[in-house]
């Protein structure tokens, strides 16, 4: 099942991450050259407005850049805020989510740690930091930060979807529709949110329930590949086979070859590897590689 992380509320979080928990990218980067504040004396550096002004400048642009998903250069302009202001925490938070967009989850971590150090109350830190670990598979810290993210701002609805993907991650699929259901009840167009309700309703067996949520999803976007496979696999699981292979038809022009091939990956299609119609699926849409011929063919 194909799962989605929450949308952007504020630029300094993080944007949909098309990944699913079982996929998670792992890599052991090193750690981020993030300049370091100058000063070990227990007091905020204290800077003047043009040095203030100049590292908000650097951040107007570096936000541009993030809006843009042009990673490289707003994490340039980010760390020339921290160059001009190291104890800039909004700055620290920015290359927290620029870093865990690029898959630097150890880089993201360092950063965002060190920008809760700066300011300890902060639920959108706690909220990205969570992200990063999530992607590491880590998804015990995950829940603790996301508890805390909440428990400073009980409304932040996007610190509650992510916690339901936590869930999810986890096998709870009982506590990801506890997690989920307010988060639709206050912002029902809430395509992610939305998704990874019907994912946790159809592992629990709510099939109906699940159809029901994914049709809202594809009226709300009809351009949301992840619905149109989830909807195959919960006809899948209900046995009916033909509906299943008729939804993966339909959600074939909406995804990329690359796309496709991981929805078609997943083991809840497993049943349909031998069957004729699959298989002409994928012939059709994902033909194989050409053969490499190698100099001892002729």
């Amino acid at each position: 099942v194909t799962l989605r992380y929450g949308g952007r509320t504020r630029e300094e979080e993080p944007i949909t991450l098309p990944v699913t928990p079982r996929r998670i990218a792992r890599q052991s980067a090193l750690p981020a050259l993030v300049p370091a504040p100058a000063a070990t004396s227990e007091t905020k550096q204290v800077v003047s407005p043009e040095t203030a002004a100049r590292a908000m400048e650097e951040m107007r642009i570096a936000r541009k850049y993030l809006l843009q998903r042009d990673w490289s250069h707003a994490e340039k302009h980010a760390l020339e805020a921290l160059e001009i202001y190291p104890e800039m925490d909004a700055a620290l938070r920015m290359l927290g989510v620029i870093y865990t967009q690029r898959g630097m989850f150890d880089e993201a971590i360092a950063v965002l740690e060190r920008a809760l150090r700066a300011d300890p109350f902060n639920a959108e830190t706690y909220n990205t930091l969570a992200t990063a670990y999530l992607q590491k598979g880590n998804t015990e810290k995950a829940e603790d930060l996301l508890l805390t993210a909440l428990e400073i701002r009980p409304d932040y609805a996007i610190a509650r979807v992510n916690l339901g993907m936590v869930y999810l991650a986890s096998g709870r699929y009982g506590e990801a529709v506890e997690a989920l259901e307010p988060v639709l009840e206050a912002a029902p167009d809430q395509v992610g949110a939305r998704n990874n309700f019907a994912v946790a309703l159809t592992r629990i067996g709510r099939y109906a329930d699940a159809r029901r949520e994914l049709a809202k999803v594809l009226r709300i976007n009809p351009e949301t590949p992840a619905a149109y496979f989830n909807m195959a696999i919960v006809y899948l699981l209900e046995g009916d086979t033909d509906r299943a292979l008729e939804w993966i038809r339909r959600g074939v022009p909406h995804c990329t070859p690359v796309m496709l091939r991981k929805f078609l990956a997943d083991s809840d299609f497993d049943p349909l590897r031998d069957n004729p119609e699959f298989r002409r699926i994928l012939e059709e849409h994902l033909p194989r590689a050409p053969r490499i011929v190698g100099p001892e063919s002729g």
